[in-house]
């Protein structure tokens, strides 16, 4: 039994209700050449990595997951994930196939 002093989910008016705050861990910040050591500030790769468009790491991110979920789902097993990708369910064809 519920006491009578304790508030009900009904009498909370939806205006009170805060939004949960994004957590910390789920914040992305964009890479730039200050992050690097100084002596990698003049490395290609760095320079790239750091010029990245929003769009081009929300891109960069996505295949890189993609890359990890086929490495899970076939390891070293090339036949079953040329099978994959000639049946078109890889997860680097479902990329292709939303950016659409």
């Amino acid at each position: 039994m519920i006491p009578e002093a304790t508030a009900r989910v009904t009498d909370i008016q939806l205006s009170d209700v805060q939004p949960t705050p994004v957590p910390a861990s789920a914040v992305r910040r964009r890479f730039t050449l200050e992050d690097a050591p100084p002596a990698l500030r003049s490395n290609f790769m760095v320079e790239h990595f750091a010029s990245l468009t929003a769009e081009e790491q929300e891109r960069h991110d996505a295949v890189t997951a993609a890359r990890i979920e086929a490495g899970e789902l076939y390891g070293d097993d090339a036949a079953a994930e040329l099978a994959a990708i000639e049946a078109g369910t890889h997860p680097l064809q479902r990329l292709d196939r939303a950016a659409r």
